[in-house]
């Protein structure tokens, strides 16, 4: 029988130690509970324009693979959901590079004029950002990490319906749910084939905010430091340099 002392998880040695392990365990989990966003579309396509036709249909979604929530606004459903993928980042149409990430879409849903109309937007993060994000978020070492990211998920994806991103240049910046920002970039996402969906715009995008790796405040330059702490509504104290 294996024993950890306690005191152990709270040190930064333990966050270096454990990070690639806890990263790889979200996404082995994630890739084990796959939403199939073709079926969760098939299944929207009943929605109807009444209240209780939403709680139905809210109660059917949620127990579908790889729903993280589904909520109410207003007439609309709002549902998360995870896949992990393979995403291939492309700069003028020419591929730069490809690595596995966790894969998140917030879709609104809504009946109008007799039909469904769909928003969607993403985030991603890949492997390295949430290595970050365990060795400097401050998140339990003892737990799960894959709830944790569902969370930011949700925070980024709000953020970018808003778009509320801290920004400095060409630098963008999601407020994260711990004390932190999440530093990426929004970018386009083509639609899949597969989902059948359909927009007046052929060459739509969806949007996504492509996560790169997690800044603690001691990692933050001074103005995106300043511009976080004010988010934060906390008291000035310049980050350690």
């Amino acid at each position: 029988m294996s024993f950890i002392q306690a005191d152990f998880y709270a040190t930064p040695a333990a966050r270096v130690s454990l990070k690639r392990g806890l990263a790889r365990q979200a996404m082995s989990h994630a890739a084990g509970n796959q939403a199939d966003l073709h079926e969760l579309l098939v299944v929207l396509d009943c929605l109807r324009p009444n209240a209780k036709a939403r709680e139905r249909m809210a109660r059917r979604i949620k127990a579908m693979r790889g729903v993280v929530r589904v909520t109410s606004k207003g007439d609309a459903l709002v549902i998360l959901v995870r896949n992990q993928a393979e995403i291939t980042t492309a700069a003028e149409e020419v591929a730069v590079f490809s690595e596995t990430s966790l894969i998140y879409t917030r879709l609104t849903a809504r009946c109008e004029g007799g039909r469904c109309i769909y928003d969607m937007s993403r985030a991603s993060f890949s492997l390295h950002a949430l290595q970050r994000l365990v060795e400097r978020g401050g998140v339990a070492l003892d737990r799960a990490l894959l709830p944790v990211v569902d969370g930011e998920a949700a925070g980024i994806l709000r953020t970018l319906s808003k778009d509320s991103f801290v920004r400095e240049d060409e630098d963008v910046f999601a407020q994260a749910g711990v004390p932190g920002l999440w530093a990426g970039a929004v970018d386009g996402m083509a639609l899949d084939p597969e989902w059948g969906l359909r927009h007046k715009d052929a060459d739509v995008r969806v949007p996504v905010f492509s996560v790169r790796t997690f800044l603690s405040p001691d990692e933050m330059r001074p103005m995106v430091w300043m511009r976080w702490n004010e988010g934060q509504g906390m008291p000035s104290k310049s980050p350690r340099r």
